[in-house]
């Protein structure tokens, strides 16, 4: 499965996981009827804290959208608002 393409709508950054929830917005961008308005579906992606594989990927991530003399925290944190293409493997299930 190919990576979604999303917008970042909330950040949470808990002690044993961050979740990012995003609109899907790959969907409305393959509407037939681009002027039509349709509540575009959230997706929650989790990332384990305790697992180095993943908070790997969240680093990648966060750095190449935001300043890198900010904390990890802060560049997270940053990625509220951005669009950005994320792999399904962390959708929430």
């Amino acid at each position: 499965m190919s990576n979604q393409l999303v917008e970042i709508i909330d950040v949470n950054i808990a002690s044993d996981y961050v979740e990012l929830t995003a609109s899907a917005i790959e969907e409305a961008l393959m509407a037939e009827d681009l002027f039509e308005t349709y509540e575009i579906p959230q997706i929650r992606f989790s990332f384990d804290r305790h697992n180095k594989s993943e908070m790997l990927y969240l680093y990648k991530l966060a750095t190449t959208k935001s300043n890198t003399k900010l904390s990890l925290g802060e560049r997270i944190e940053k990625l509220l608002g951005k669009t950005i293409s994320i792999s399904p493997n962390f959708i929430e299930r």
